[in-house]
């Protein structure tokens, strides 16, 4: 006798629940039915949270490596999959971490935000161990020129300015960050730099001549004393965490601009400072030691079919930080009431439930394979299989997890 058909459009319910956001139009947050204004790319309810600050800035940047070369569109591809299943892990301690497995691309607003405020940190560090700090800007004459060409000779010039008798008479060491502009007129390039020094004082009519002279076009060379030491780390941290106006730039400028920063360093050490390292390369998402408990998205999906303890662990989740809203794909809570403390032992529900959850998950695929043993990984597969008969018994295999 075969099962009753509710039973099975629950299951296949089941198994569209634990699948990704199929990359579709209608999935987009502003598709309103017209095919000419849709959306070429997707995004889940965590991406729509996590990047909600820089929605123009990051959908301009994906359009524009999506039509570029296959170099920047490999890229385009990591950016559109930023943060889009963000899991919950289970650390040593017992305790619950989140890993959002965002893409670190320097073209993603996000994780440029993300990057500069991890360097401004160790950039403190840096500036808190100077004697005397000051800050200075040197920029290049504005040129007909392609970036890389202009950021490659401002490198060179900063490099021979470094070793000049002037330089090593006044300064010890330092930290230097790069910046690019773009006139918004004349549409050309701006790159400069950002430093903050160690030393004496440096007189700014003997350092814009030393620079003139290196550059042979350019006499602009800002130099300014700095009293508060936390601020001139401020001040190199937010131009490092602080995205570009992408949304506001064309397609091929956006192009030139991923292209002529790849693989660049943007922030630099020098003298006294050379050892640090403010900007090092990223860690893993997760340790050997941490245990990956569930994607986020199955725990919701959980919830919302009717399972209490996921709805309770979701809950605890959210009241956890904004962030962990933004990855489960709510909004963070506006209330005048503290947030609950989630303890030891609620994260240790937490952890039960994710597993619980992943189990039932994998037995739901498991038992929706076709006869011939293959998985079903599409919806609409699992409509089809909604419909057939369920009589008979599924091929005995190991869980799809």
């Amino acid at each position: 006798m075969g099962t009753n058909v509710n039973d099975q459009v629950e299951a296949a319910d089941c198994l569209a629940s634990v699948l990704p956001l199929e990359t579709n139009k209608q999935n987009a947050p502003d598709f309103n039915g017209s095919d000419d204004d849709a959306p070429r790319w997707a995004q889940t309810a965590a991406q729509r949270r996590l990047h909600a600050h820089w929605n123009d800035e990051r959908s301009a940047v994906i359009d524009a490596m999506l039509n570029g070369p296959l170099a920047l569109t490999k890229r385009a591809v990591r950016l559109e999959g930023c943060c889009s299943h963000p899991s919950a892990v289970l650390k040593k301690n017992g305790t619950i971490g989140l890993v959002l497995y965002a893409c670190r691309d320097r073209m993603c607003p996000r994780c440029q935000v993300a990057r500069g405020q991890r360097a401004s940190r160790r950039i403190e560090s840096i500036v808190l161990a100077m004697n005397a700090p000051r800050k200075i800007e040197l920029t290049v004459k504005h040129r007909v020129a392609p970036l890389a060409e202009q950021a490659d000779r401002l490198y060179r010039c900063f490099k021979e300015l470094r070793r000049s008798k002037v330089w090593r008479r006044y300064c010890k060491g330092g930290v230097a960050v790069f910046e690019i502009t773009i006139n918004p007129k004349d549409r050309l390039w701006h790159p400069h730099l950002h430093i903050v020094f160690d030393g004496e004082f440096f007189p700014q009519k003997l350092l814009a001549e030393e620079w003139h002279r290196i550059t042979t076009d350019s006499t602009y060379a800002y130099i300014k004393p700095v009293p508060d030491r936390k601020r001139a780390a401020k001040y190199l941290g937010d131009y490092l965490a602080k995205p570009c106006s992408f949304d506001e730039m064309s397609a091929s400028e956006i192009r030139e601009f991923a292209t002529a920063l790849h693989g660049r360093r943007v922030v630099m050490t020098f003298g006294t400072s050379h050892a640090a390292n403010p900007d090092p390369k990223p860690e893993p998402y997760m340790s050997a030691e941490d245990e990956s408990l569930i994607s986020l998205h199955r725990l919701t999906a959980a919830a919302e079919r009717g399972h209490e303890r996921a709805r309770t662990a979701v809950d605890l989740l959210r009241s956890m930080s904004p962030v962990w809203c933004s990855a489960l794909g709510f909004l963070p809570f506006r209330s005048e009431q503290p947030a609950p403390i989630v303890t030891l032992d609620d994260q240790k529900f937490i952890a039960e439930v994710c597993v619980e959850v992943r189990e039932a998950d994998a037995a739901a695929h498991a038992s929706l394979r076709s006869d011939d043993g293959c998985c079903i990984r599409t919806v609409d597969d699992a409509a089809q299989l909604a419909l057939a008969d369920f009589s008979q018994p599924p091929p005995q295999s190991q869980a799809y997890r």
